[in-house]
């Protein structure tokens, strides 16, 4: 999968003479949509990511993206024996894919538009335990915890969400838009179990032709 993607971006810099290009940059803010949460709610992320853009002159666009939780998905740990947190879990998110747009409409002033994409998540899960925790554990067993991470299984998914974008000049201007994420997720290691991590955010960005 990986391969594929490095030759579809090969071949749309191999090509880009012909067609117009773009690229944007954007920052947002989104949630969870995880399956299966036990003692708490779902969590916000802040992700940052990049796009390239090829297209022929008329509404229909495709290229590539790039999407990064620069503030992962932190979960609050709590049980129900004990009068403070346990901890925090921190689920990272790294996505990049194909992206296709289509822009509704023509001319100046505000343009909606719909957009799709679909490629690999990649990620981690890390366990943050709190002080008041890792004293107790140490008090009662006589062991110091420490904090762990695992990596997560690099998986297939897809997106899809719809926009608008306001253009100063000739493929120049900023965005606005909302993208839903559907993938499943599975620890990296032995006999995980999968579990369903969609999530969602609102991106605010900038783009400029090349």
């Amino acid at each position: 999968m990986k391969k594929l993607f490095l030759v579809l971006f090969t071949l749309f810099l191999f090509v880009g003479n012909v067609f117009s290009q773009s690229i944007g940059a954007f920052v947002g803010y989104g949630t969870s949509a995880f399956s299966d949460l036990e003692n708490t709610d779902q969590a916000g992320y802040v992700p940052v990511g990049a796009h390239i853009l090829f297209g022929t002159g008329g509404n229909f666009e495709i290229g590539a993206e790039i999407n990064y939780a620069a503030v992962p998905f932190t979960f609050d740990v709590q049980d129900p024996r004990y009068d403070f947190s346990l901890g925090e879990t921190k689920i990272g998110q790294l996505y990049y894919g194909a992206l296709a747009k289509f822009k509704i409409g023509s001319g100046g002033g505000i343009l909606p538009y719909i957009r799709g994409g679909a490629g690999l998540y990649t990620g981690s899960i890390k366990m943050e335990y709190s002080e008041e925790f890792k004293k107790m554990y140490e008090e009662s067993l006589g062991i110091t915890l420490e904090d762990q991470e695992t990596d997560l299984k690099s998986a297939f998914g897809f997106n899809v969400g719809g926009g608008a974008e306001i253009d100063f000049s000739s493929n120049n201007g900023i965005f606005a838009e909302f993208v839903y994420h559907f993938v499943k997720r599975e620890l990296d290691k032995e006999g995980a179990e999968s579990f369903t991590a969609n999530n969602w955010a609102f991106h605010v960005g900038f783009h400029f032709g090349l």
